[in-house]
């Protein structure tokens, strides 16, 4: 499936897709959330673009909540990133991790396994 959108070239055009359902008892129909993308700016030629995931708050429209970006950067639109409790995980070579375990300490793990407890001066 491609979805494209012909709009003149401009910063933040782009294609998407609404998903949703009943919202009611009845059959009236909403959208609960959106996946899109949009071009990064407005400069003919360049094709960088974002991906961006969407919710809508009850009472509000549709909001973007996550951008990722086409450097490949993650933002979190909300500026809050909860992560749930977990216990050490199996290590990747090559990346980090980062995570919270019971004791309520923020980790670093290395792309070797080896555990590092983030401080805060």
């Amino acid at each position: 499936i491609s979805i494209f959108d012909n709009t003149a070239v401009a910063d933040a055009v782009g294609s998407g897709i609404l998903l949703g359902g009943r919202f009611e008892a009845s059959t009236n129909l909403t959208e609960f959330a959106s996946i899109w993308t949009e071009k990064e700016n407005s400069t003919s030629g360049q094709y960088g673009g974002e991906l961006k995931l969407g919710t809508r708050p009850h009472g509000g429209g549709i909001t973007t909540a996550i951008t990722i970006t086409s450097a490949q950067q993650i933002i979190f639109d909300a500026g809050v990133l909860f992560v749930k409790e977990i216990a050490t995980p199996t290590a990747i070579a090559d990346h980090g991790a980062l995570y919270t375990k019971t004791d309520n300490k923020l980790y670093f793990q290395d792309g070797a396994g080896s555990e590092h407890e983030v401080s805060f001066a």
